[in-house]
């Protein structure tokens, strides 16, 4: 019986030193929260307003690509079978305009 006290005593001393304060180290946790700031979302209002600068022609031509790989897709069959015998024999895929001048596809 006594046995049962004095574990049960020193377990709610464990239990209280638990809710003991850490007077440690004053920048314990800096890093994580440097980490959380760095990778947290500028809230609206805050950061830099500036629109991001595109050229026009690059981005013209990029979307037209785009456009295009999906109105045009390739065939499968040719990125599977490379080094295959004739398949490699120059029967590749043909690569996507980079511009088109009259704006339909």
């Amino acid at each position: 019986m006594t046995s049962i006290r004095s574990v049960m005593g020193l377990l709610s001393l464990l239990m209280l030193v638990g809710c003991a304060e850490y007077e440690g180290d004053p920048r314990f946790g800096e890093a994580v929260r440097n980490n959380i700031a760095l990778h947290s979302v500028t809230p609206p209002g805050q950061g830099s307003t500036a629109p991001t600068a595109l050229d026009g022609a690059p981005t013209k031509a990029a979307m037209d690509n785009y456009i295009y790989s999906y109105l045009h897709p390739q065939s499968l069959s040719s990125s599977l079978s490379v080094g295959m015998g004739a398949a490699a024999a120059g029967a590749g895929p043909t690569a996507a305009p980079v511009t088109n001048p009259t704006g339909s596809y």
